[in-house]
């Protein structure tokens, strides 16, 4: 589009319909992605243009503004009409035939020369072919090639050879059979005989939900745990020992105070103390309670042999505690053996 037909269009198409046509050609444009001919698509998308500039339209049709002309004149392009001669052959032997009326070009719409635009014929910008869209080439019409006659050549006589004798193979020597594999029969581990517990020297059996509870510095827990490592071959024998507790879960004495010790496991063994682990925190604080020491301390010297002081630790507790001792021995930072002083409650 010219600067001068941009001109001349804007006296006649106001931005309402500039705006209506311009959603028309780029609805046009996401189809063409979707259609199988495109010239049609933009022929029909012309004809809806050319609607909007129609008779029902005609009162929305605003008179044209003279657009400001500057000093400098612009020339106006007269469209050249080109006349269209057709030659006619004449014969002497058959009447001349008449020459048909050659039909007018489609005369582009002129602002100056038609008035206002009404859709009668189309501007001349759409008239002018910019190159844009590819001729269709004219396919050649080969003509096809003649089959060749084949040559049928005749078949050679097959040559028979004298049979030979065949060769017999050697015969396979026959496999000797494997001697039958023994499967090893499974081995029964003999099941863990539990001691039994003489519970006739117990002098305290009581076991409290509620009373005083006492508690262990980070610090003495870890002391434990570094002088436990001289007692490690009495911690595994104590631990085997330990599910005689569960035994003795029904009896009317202890019964109470087995139970307890058999839902624990031992933790870290000293000569003086031992920490026992437990998966919820209300079975640690009932082994903490003052007044379930004596009966849990007389309990565990059945299968220890020896009186200690009991403790017990929940999940985050333990968890707590590991951590730290590993953090100081990275360090350095774990108290001497010989140095430690264990300092325990009273009974």
């Amino acid at each position: 589009l010219k600067k001068e037909e941009a001109e001349e269009l804007s006296a006649y198409i106001d931005s309402k319909r500039a705006n209506e046509m311009i959603d028309l050609l780029v609805k046009a444009q996401i189809d063409f992605k979707s259609v199988s001919n495109i010239r049609s698509l933009f022929e029909l998308t012309l004809l809806q243009m050319t609607t909007l500039f129609g008779p029902d339209k005609a009162d929305a049709i605003v008179t044209p503004i003279k657009a400001v002309v500057k000093e400098t004149p612009v020339k106006k392009e007269e469209t050249p009409v080109v006349e269209i001669k057709e030659e006619v052959e004449l014969t002497p032997a058959k009447p001349a035939p008449k020459a048909e009326t050659p039909r007018p070009a489609p005369k582009a719409y002129d602002p100056f020369r038609d008035g206002a635009y009404t859709g009668s014929s189309a501007p001349s910008f759409l008239l002018e072919d910019d190159g844009s869209k590819p001729k269709e080439p004219i396919p050649e019409i080969k003509p096809e090639p003649k089959p060749e006659p084949k040559v049928v050549e005749p078949e050679p006589e097959p040559v028979v050879e004298e049979a030979k004798p065949q060769e017999q193979p050697a015969p396979e020597p026959v496999p000797e059979p494997e001697p039958k594999k023994e499967e090893p029969k499974p081995v029964v581990k003999p099941t863990p005989v539990v001691p039994s517990i003489d519970t006739s020297k117990l002098q305290h059996t009581k076991i409290v939900t509620e009373g005083n509870l006492t508690e262990l510095s980070d610090d003495t827990c870890i002391q434990i745990m570094v002088l436990g490592g001289k007692f490690k071959g009495e911690r595994q024998t104590l631990k085997t020992k330990w599910a005689s507790f569960e035994s003795l879960s029904y009896d009317i004495l202890c019964g109470e105070a087995a139970t307890l010790l058999s839902k624990g496991s031992p933790f870290c063994l000293c000569g003086e103390a031992l920490l026992i682990n437990y998966a919820f925190p209300n079975q640690a604080e009932r082994t903490n309670f003052r007044e379930n020491q004596k009966t849990l301390s007389e309990m565990v010297s059945l299968v220890l042999g020896r009186k200690v002081f009991v403790y017990g630790l929940d999940r985050n507790a333990s968890n707590r505690l590991q951590k730290a001792y590993f953090s100081k021995a990275q360090l350095g930072l774990l108290p001497n053996v010989d140095s430690i002083v264990l300092e325990l409650p009273k009974e």
